[in-house]
């Protein structure tokens, strides 16, 4: 039985192949020694186009009173170093028995009053714009400890019958939590918020009642005026170029999971690292040239659509950069929703005619109903606590 030949390739077969896998190996040497440098330098770009932009911005605000000179920052930092100052018996108060927290809270409270006075000058401060630096990790438990302790003063001066300093220190709060909301950090963003909402619950209707006509009134037009600046959303590009400044722990975590991972961009974890930050940075360009101050549906939308384009990348990256997009803004729209409600029942107390205010977290106003002596106010949000107030006269 004959055995069936192979015919072995020509040469001009051998050196067409070895040719071509030759120029196979340069060009994906080659890019794997340029691309990531290049994708590198095209995140850089970005980066100082985010943090030029940052530089040229506005105030948030203006100064609230008297304007003194220097930076809310300045005083911001005041604040929290008397929060560090504090035994911390008072700065965990929270988590103490009742009987304790009032032990606590008689000896300690008078620690409390220099608080307000940073607040006070940060108000007063028209240079209200945070830096774009690093967060500092324990800044941010400092903040939720003050946030804690300065709500809870003013709870103590309204059940003392002293509404009209509640009032001033209220919106000395509110100030400072209104700056950390515009913070170029999503992190000090989101404790900003938290403050808000934490403040509101200081003011149920009871307490609103026993306000004297001229302090409501002074509380009213604050609470406009924070409302008119706070920010409406909450932009991602400025964080993003923060987290940029740093990117060793992500290049150590790529490079952890092994180049098999990376397996779509040549197998270079450095080049998978910069296409998600550039990924990242493509969608929130795109969401911060939208309208943002828009109808919650239309804009929740807007923001799941982003989120759909961020999960459906195969990159890993791209979701450790980037945020909870819906949940992040509806918690901001929660603490405006919250503001609102607020503002509405001090002008049905003043007797004044109800504004029309839009429901951030609906698509049209705020629901409001009046019989009688009695008024509900209400947003769209279950979320959202809604006032029910009776005006005894």
């Amino acid at each position: 039985m004959t055995e069936p030949s192979i015919t072995p390739p020509s040469s001009t077969k051998k050196r067409w192949l070895a040719t071509a896998g030759g120029l196979l190996f340069v060009a994906a040497a080659t890019w794997a020694m340029f691309a990531p440098g290049q994708k590198q330098e095209q995140v850089a770009q970005l980066v100082a186009a985010a943090k030029a932009e940052w530089a040229t911005l506005p105030p948030l605000r203006r100064a609230r009173g008297e304007p003194i000179e220097g930076a809310a920052m300045d005083f911001h930092d005041q604040a929290i170093a008397i929060v560090t100052r504090w035994p911390s018996v008072l700065r965990d108060i929270d988590g103490l028995e009742p009987d304790g927290q009032e032990v606590a809270w008689k000896k300690y409270r008078p620690l409390v009053a220099p608080l307000f006075e940073a607040l006070r000058g940060a108000a007063a401060c028209a240079n209200s714009r945070l830096p774009m630096v690093a967060p500092h990790q324990d800044n941010d438990l400092l903040v939720v400890r003050l946030m804690s302790l300065a709500c809870r003063e003013l709870g103590a001066r309204l059940d003392e019958g002293r509404g009209a300093d509640a009032v001033d220190g209220a919106l000395d709060l509110a100030t400072f939590a209104g700056d950390l909301v515009g913070s170029p950090l999503r992190s000090t963003q989101r404790f900003g918020v938290a403050g808000l909402e934490s403040l509101w619950k200081v003011w149920p209707p009871e307490r609103v009642a026993t306000l004297e006509q001229q302090d409501r009134e002074r509380f009213a037009t604050g609470l406009a005026e924070l409302d008119d600046w706070l920010p409406a959303g909450l932009p991602m590009a400025y964080d993003l170029a923060i987290q940029a400044d740093d990117l060793r722990p992500m290049l150590a975590l790529a490079d952890h999971g092994g180049r098999m991972r990376a397996w779509r961009y040549g197998f270079s974890p450095a080049f998978m690292v910069y296409s998600a930050l550039d990924h990242v940075f493509l969608v929130s360009t795109q969401l911060q040239e939208a309208n943002v101050d828009q109808p919650w549906s239309s804009r929740r939308a807007q923001l799941q659509q982003a989120e759909d384009v961020l999960l459906a990348s195969p990159n890993i990256f791209v979701q450790i950069f980037a945020p909870p997009l819906i949940g992040e803004e509806r918690q901001l729209r929660r603490a405006r929703a919250g503001l609102r409600l607020l503002r509405l029942e001090l002008a049905w107390r003043a007797g004044q005619s109800q504004p029309s205010l839009p429901d951030p977290c609906g698509d049209g106003p705020i629901h409001v109903q009046i019989v009688s002596k009695f008024a509900l106010f209400e947003a769209a949000d279950s979320a959202v606590e809604p006032r029910v107030a009776k005006r005894s006269s």
